[in-house]
Protein backbone atom coordinates (compact mmCIF):
# COMPACT_ATOMS: atom_id res chain seq x y z
CA UNK A 1 0.00 0.00 0.00
CA UNK A 2 1.15 3.91 -0.88
CA UNK A 3 -0.30 6.85 0.86
CA UNK A 4 0.90 10.15 -1.01
CA UNK A 5 -0.67 12.88 0.92
CA UNK A 6 1.69 16.19 0.48
CA UNK A 7 -0.50 18.15 -0.94
CA UNK A 8 -1.69 21.40 0.67
CA UNK A 9 -3.17 24.63 -0.46
CA UNK A 10 -4.04 27.80 1.08
CA UNK A 11 -7.32 28.32 -0.02
CA UNK A 12 -8.39 31.41 -3.08
CA UNK A 13 -11.51 32.31 -5.36
CA UNK A 14 -12.62 30.44 -6.59
CA UNK A 15 -11.79 27.16 -4.23
CA UNK A 16 -9.18 25.39 -5.78
CA UNK A 17 -9.12 21.84 -7.03
CA UNK A 18 -6.53 19.01 -7.09
CA UNK A 19 -6.46 16.18 -9.85
CA UNK A 20 -3.93 13.41 -9.16
CA UNK A 21 -2.90 11.81 -12.41
CA UNK A 22 -1.41 8.17 -13.14
CA UNK A 23 0.33 7.56 -16.36
CA UNK A 24 -2.33 10.89 -17.35
CA UNK A 25 -4.85 8.90 -16.22
CA UNK A 26 -6.93 10.81 -13.51
CA UNK A 27 -7.41 8.58 -10.02
CA UNK A 28 -9.48 9.86 -6.97
CA UNK A 29 -8.09 11.67 -4.03
CA UNK A 30 -9.68 12.33 -1.06
CA UNK A 31 -9.92 15.93 -0.05
CA UNK A 32 -9.30 17.37 3.45
CA UNK A 33 -10.22 21.24 4.82
CA UNK A 34 -7.82 22.32 7.75
CA UNK A 35 -7.61 25.25 9.98
CA UNK A 36 -6.28 27.95 8.46
CA UNK A 37 -7.74 28.16 5.07
CA UNK A 38 -5.45 24.93 3.70
CA UNK A 39 -7.17 22.08 1.60
CA UNK A 40 -4.74 18.91 1.82
CA UNK A 41 -4.99 16.59 -0.84
CA UNK A 42 -4.11 12.33 0.13
CA UNK A 43 -3.97 9.50 -2.57
CA UNK A 44 -4.40 6.38 -1.22
CA UNK A 45 -2.44 3.96 -3.60
CA UNK A 46 -3.83 0.57 -1.97
CA UNK A 47 -2.10 -2.45 -4.99
CA UNK A 48 0.75 -1.15 -6.97
CA UNK A 49 1.57 -4.26 -8.74
CA UNK A 50 4.75 -4.55 -11.12
CA UNK A 51 2.98 -3.13 -14.05
CA UNK A 52 2.97 0.34 -11.92
CA UNK A 53 7.11 0.22 -12.27
CA UNK A 54 7.99 3.93 -13.80
CA UNK A 55 4.63 4.77 -13.66
CA UNK A 56 4.31 8.55 -13.80
CA UNK A 57 2.47 10.42 -10.58
CA UNK A 58 1.36 13.51 -11.02
CA UNK A 59 -0.48 16.14 -8.87
CA UNK A 60 -2.03 18.70 -10.38
CA UNK A 61 -4.01 22.15 -8.67
CA UNK A 62 -5.68 25.13 -10.16
CA UNK A 63 -8.36 27.66 -9.01
CA UNK A 64 -9.01 28.91 -12.34
CA UNK A 65 -10.83 27.24 -15.92
CA UNK A 66 -8.85 30.07 -17.58
CA UNK A 67 -5.18 29.32 -16.12
CA UNK A 68 -3.01 26.30 -16.25
CA UNK A 69 -2.67 24.06 -12.92
CA UNK A 70 0.38 24.30 -10.78
CA UNK A 71 1.68 20.94 -10.66
CA UNK A 72 4.57 18.21 -9.74
CA UNK A 73 5.24 14.27 -10.36
CA UNK A 74 7.23 11.65 -9.42
CA UNK A 75 7.62 8.50 -11.40
CA UNK A 76 6.95 5.17 -9.16
CA UNK A 77 10.57 3.29 -8.51
CA UNK A 78 9.94 0.08 -6.91
CA UNK A 79 11.87 -3.44 -5.67
CA UNK A 80 10.60 -6.40 -6.21
CA UNK A 81 11.57 -9.95 -4.84
CA UNK A 82 12.35 -12.80 -6.84
CA UNK A 83 9.27 -14.22 -8.69
CA UNK A 84 11.14 -17.54 -9.22
CA UNK A 85 14.12 -18.98 -7.41
CA UNK A 86 15.70 -22.38 -9.09
CA UNK A 87 18.71 -24.95 -8.96
CA UNK A 88 19.95 -25.92 -12.56
CA UNK A 89 22.96 -29.09 -12.34
CA UNK A 90 23.81 -30.61 -15.70
CA UNK A 91 22.96 -34.38 -13.90
CA UNK A 92 20.53 -36.02 -13.04
CA UNK A 93 21.73 -37.98 -10.28
CA UNK A 94 25.13 -36.71 -7.88
CA UNK A 95 27.02 -38.95 -6.58
CA UNK A 96 29.30 -38.66 -3.08
CA UNK A 97 33.39 -37.61 -4.05
CA UNK A 98 32.26 -36.07 -7.30
CA UNK A 99 32.80 -32.40 -8.53
CA UNK A 100 29.81 -30.80 -9.56
CA UNK A 101 28.82 -27.49 -10.62
CA UNK A 102 25.61 -26.13 -9.79
CA UNK A 103 24.16 -22.62 -10.62
CA UNK A 104 20.88 -20.89 -8.64
CA UNK A 105 19.05 -18.71 -11.24
CA UNK A 106 16.63 -15.60 -9.99
CA UNK A 107 13.72 -14.26 -11.89
CA UNK A 108 12.18 -11.09 -11.04
CA UNK A 109 13.65 -9.78 -8.81
CA UNK A 110 14.79 -5.69 -9.04
CA UNK A 111 17.27 -4.88 -7.63
CA UNK A 112 19.76 -7.78 -8.08
CA UNK A 113 18.51 -11.41 -6.08
CA UNK A 114 21.32 -11.73 -3.49
CA UNK A 115 22.28 -15.52 -3.79
CA UNK A 116 23.74 -17.43 -0.50
CA UNK A 117 24.24 -21.10 -0.73
CA UNK A 118 23.04 -23.21 3.13
CA UNK A 119 23.50 -26.24 4.05
CA UNK A 120 22.11 -27.25 7.77
CA UNK A 121 21.62 -23.78 8.73
CA UNK A 122 25.51 -22.55 7.85
CA UNK A 123 26.26 -20.68 4.74
CA UNK A 124 28.42 -22.16 2.26
CA UNK A 125 30.09 -21.11 -0.86
CA UNK A 126 31.58 -17.71 0.04
CA UNK A 127 33.54 -17.55 -2.84
CA UNK A 128 30.67 -18.56 -5.32
CA UNK A 129 31.17 -16.58 -8.61
CA UNK A 130 28.03 -13.99 -9.44
CA UNK A 131 26.99 -12.82 -12.59
CA UNK A 132 23.69 -10.80 -13.22
CA UNK A 133 22.35 -10.96 -16.59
Amino acid sequence: MCRVQSVLMRLGRPLPTVRWLIDDVEVEGKITHLPGDVVKSSLLLPNLTRDHLHSVLECQASNSDNSLPLSTAVTLDMNFEPVNVSIVSGESSLSSGGAYELVCQAWGARPAAVISWWKGGTKQLTDAKLSVS
